[in-house]
């Protein structure tokens, strides 16, 4: 029963859309029939409002199997839920007062047929300004900035906080839509330190210096398939550039505080090239192609050289605790 509600449960955010135009469409057909003009308009109002109210019993019995899967701020999870399941009988209400308006006087059912609509629609913009909020953070209507994402950061420089600049947009990409304000499944949030230290209900997630001992890295290399992999396999993945840099934090230490100058890591320096990855409209014509084997022999020596961007020939020269340089490495470093 568990996987039937859960599976039908999936359709309440492509059903919760519905009763919401319907019944403002209700609303609109109802005032637009007061007008000469298109007064044949009122013998539409009644099936619109029944259809209306049909679609939001079916958003509400999806949205209360949708809520099983856990991981919901349970205040905002028990307002939105509330307010969905009094909306949907006030539909039905407002449907039964204008199928039989007959019953009231005649100069009454006009009134009556309008006034219903002002509290029905208050309860359904309640009920997606919750819903607003489960999917989006608290004080999505009302708060500008409740769904601001930030993008990776342009450019970056060495003394940059490197759990700030790079790693966190990584995890606010890639996990925030289960791990924040907005959801928290298997108590998790990831959206600020304090939250990461804390853990969930698996536990700590870091094992500073172990990657392959701590939660969050294990998560992200177990099989697809695997239930516990992270993120769910219909999500977005990381990337295997971004796992690799999760690997390499850990490695480290998992520290909140280091710098990228401090983080003297291979997967760190071929992350940060691709964020920093500019365009120039210098002539890079003359410059000869890049040799492979030159390249490898720089390598070796902790000398790595990367594409300034796609569109170019120029080069960046990263040095990770270089070995002794000569006068050959000189030489070769000229022509990049």
């Amino acid at each position: 029963m568990g996987e039937v509600s859960s599976f039908f449960g999936r359709f309440h955010p492509l059903l919760v859309h519905f009763p919401i135009g319907i019944l403002w469409l209700a609303f609109l057909l109802e005032l637009s029939s007061r007008t000469k003009k298109y007064k044949k308009l009122k013998f539409a109002t009644q099936p619109t409002l029944f259809i209306g109210a049909i679609t939001s019993i079916g958003s509400a019995i999806t949205g209360f199997w949708l809520s099983h899967e856990g991981g919901y701020d349970e205040r905002l999870l028990q307002n939105h839920q509330w307010m969905g399941i009094i909306t949907s009988l006030f539909s039905v209400l407002t449907y039964a007062v204008h199928r039989w308006t007959f019953l009231f006087k005649e100069k009454k059912q006009k009134l009556i047929r309008l006034i219903l609509f002002i509290p029905l629609l208050i309860l359904l913009t309640l009920t997606g300004h919750y819903g607003g909020s489960l999917t989006h953070g608290d004080g999505f209507l009302n708060s500008p900035s409740a769904t601001k994402m930030d993008a990776k950061p342009v450019s970056l420089s060495s003394d940059s906080n490197f759990y700030n600049n790079v790693i966190a947009p990584v995890l606010e990409k890639k996990c925030y839509s289960c791990h924040s304000s907005k959801k928290q499944k298997g108590q998790l949030r990831l959206d600020a330190v304090e939250y990461i230290l804390k853990g969930g209900k698996h536990g700590n997630l870091l094992k500073p210096l172990l990657p392959n001992a701590s939660e969050l890295y294990k998560r992200l290399v177990m099989p697809l398939a695997d239930d516990h992999h992270m993120p769910p396999k219909d999500r977005d993945q990381l990337s295997n550039a971004e796992t690799n840099l999760i690997y390499s934090w850990i490695e480290g230490g998992a520290s909140f505080n280091k710098t990228i100058r401090e983080m003297d890591d291979k997967n760190v320096i071929e992350y940060i090239s691709t964020i920093n990855e500019s365009e120039t409209d210098l002539d890079d014509s003359s410059l000869p192609e890049l040799n492979q084997k030159e390249i490898a022999f720089l390598r070796a020596k902790d000398i790595i050289i990367m594409p300034l961007s796609k569109k170019t020939k120029f080069s960046k020269v990263f040095f990770i605790n270089p070995k002794s340089i000569t006068d050959k490495e000189v030489d070769l470093l000229k022509k990049f």
